[in-house]
Order: structure tokens, then sequence, then C-alpha cells
């Protein structure tokens, strides 16, 4: 049916997006964010689909050995590599690399490419040179692409760029091995 049986999406509006696959196509979702973060999550999933099963980060323990049944399992960052390789079909970020320093924006990609199945979906969306940080400039074009995959999208996200008022890309990479 190419749908995607289970989204990865990190930080950004994780949380509304993944809600939506869910009730619309029936995903089921990993979403990894800050500890802080995750109480937010979780009752906005709570709140909007309360029939769903959520596996909080404290009940994590062999949820993810073998295929994740849960409607949403959350993970804090320390946990992520707790992810088998191949599990996913599509992974999300979406406005918060930008924030990160390099090496751990590369931490995410690993993460990423390794937990990808083959045809998944890599979508991000940053802005395209980010100097609100401490450690600024964050730019989209030094993020740890794998640069021998294809894009699908690889262009300036003039929505974001209207609503938030900084320059945004948008990028949707095709895993293939």
């Amino acid at each position: 049916d190419g749908i995607p049986d289970l989204a990865t999406a990190n930080y950004g509006f994780f949380c509304y997006l993944s809600l939506a696959l869910h009730q619309l196509y029936g995903t089921r979702s990993v979403l990894v964010d800050l500890p802080e973060m995750l109480p937010l999550a979780w009752t906005v999933l709570s709140h909007y689909n309360p029939g769903a099963r959520v596996v909080l980060p404290h009940e994590v323990d062999g949820q993810l050995s073998g295929p994740i049944e849960a409607d949403f399992v959350l993970l804090t960052p320390s946990q992520a590599g707790l992810l088998r390789d191949g599990v996913a079909d599509l992974a999300i970020n979406t406005a918060s690399f930008q924030e990160m320093t390099y090496p751990v924006i590369a931490g995410y990609f690993d993460l990423v490419y390794r937990c990808l199945r083959e045809g998944g979906l890599l979508y991000c969306m940053n802005e395209i040179d980010c100097r609100k940080v401490p450690h600024a400039p964050i730019e989209f074009e030094r993020f740890p692409w794998n640069r021998r995959l294809p894009a699908l999208i690889d262009a300036e996200y003039e929505y974001q760029r209207l609503i938030q008022g900084a320059p945004c890309w948008h990028r949707l990479q095709v895993m293939a091995r």
C-alpha cells in the first residue's frame, strides 16, 4: 500500500505530525526528544488519541528488540541507540538540527541512516544559516548528508520562511544501500 508503518520523528512539530500520520494511516512512531519535551508529547498524544498505546522512556525495556507494537514510543536521545537497524520507513527532522552542534547533528544522521530501511525516506527542514544559537552559525549544507543518496526534494521551503521569518531549506532523501 506504500504507507510507512513506522515513522521516526525527531523534534520540531514531531508530536503533531506523528499523531496525524497515525490517525490517517495507522503508522507507528518512535519519537526521540529531550527529556523535558517528552511529557508534552505524552500529553498531546494522550489528549488527541486517548486509546493510543504509548510507551514512555522508563517502560522501553525489551520493547524495541522485536517488532514495535506500540502506537508511539517516546525515547530520550540517550536511548536512541536501542533502535534496531533498518526499522524505519520514514525519518523526519523539522527545525531542530539548526539548534544543535555539528557533532550532535552527526549522531542523529548516523542514527537515521542506520535505522532507515532500503527505500526509506529522510525529510529534513531547517534554517539555511541559523545564527541564533551560541555555537552559530549552523548551516544546512554542512549537515553530514550522504551525498550518494538521491534527493526527491532539495529546495528552499518558502512557506516556513514566511511564517518563521528566516530562510529555510528542505530535503527529502531516499535511502539506497
